[in-house]
């Protein structure tokens, strides 16, 4: 790092760092110190079970829910909701939705514009 307060991008990227080696899931090891990288780490732990979103949706006790990922030009966002009703479950996520795309914006007005010139709008 330089005398900057900040860093940059390129300097947080440890993909292309050869003090760095890549596992799966994700996962890496972060090699310190002033000795040698070792070419092979033999690293082999035994894989933990990974719960999918499905797996956790088919759990819920609630007979509708939705999970959903956006990206936006506000960035990225998750949401949930489970209920006994299936109209509130949509009607939540029309809503989570339009204003992850138009925050500014009533719900209501940016799911006309969005559906407006489909087969679903009016």
């Amino acid at each position: 790092m330089t005398t900057k307060d900040y860093v940059t991008p390129d300097e947080l990227d440890y993909r292309n760092s050869e003090r760095v080696t890549l596992l799966d899931n994700g996962r890496f090891i972060v090699h310190t110190g002033d000795g040698e990288v070792p070419a092979d780490l033999s690293f082999n732990p035994e894989p933990t079970p990974v719960r999918t979103v499905i797996d956790e949706l088919a759990d819920d006790v609630a007979p509708y829910a939705i999970d959903i990922t956006a990206k936006t030009d506000y960035g990225v966002d998750r949401h949930r909701v489970a209920d006994v009703d299936l109209q509130r479950v949509f009607v939540d996520m029309l809503r989570w939705y339009a204003t992850r795309v138009e925050p500014t914006m009533d719900p209501a007005e940016v799911i006309d514009v969005l559906l407006r010139g489909t087969e679903f709008g009016r």
